[in-house]
């Protein structure tokens, strides 16, 4: 998996993990499997490791896992669980 971050529209940095398929990006555009977590992209949270993960990259999805704002890698507060903040990111 190769990690980034991504800046939303307030400044905030959020923490990505992207799995490509074959372990190499896509050359044309290609579906997208996407997870938000608070608990932490690298526990294997949405389509993490495993099975599950293996069947989307498999069938030519990348699978995107995003630590929410304000939790584990990712910057930002977390005054309430999945508000309108997240919500918008």
């Amino acid at each position: 998996d190769q990690s980034y971050y991504l800046t939303m529209r307030d400044g905030v940095r959020l923490a990505v993990s992207l799995y490509f398929p074959d372990g190499v990006a896509p050359a044309k555009p290609a579906p997208v499997m996407f997870a938000q977590t608070r608990y932490g992209r690298a526990k294997g949270v949405g389509p993490g490791p495993g099975a599950q993960r293996d069947f989307w990259l498999k069938a030519g999805y990348v699978i995107a896992v995003v630590d929410t704002r304000g939790s584990t890698a990712s910057f930002g507060g977390r005054p309430v669980d999945i508000g309108p903040d997240e919500v918008r990111d």
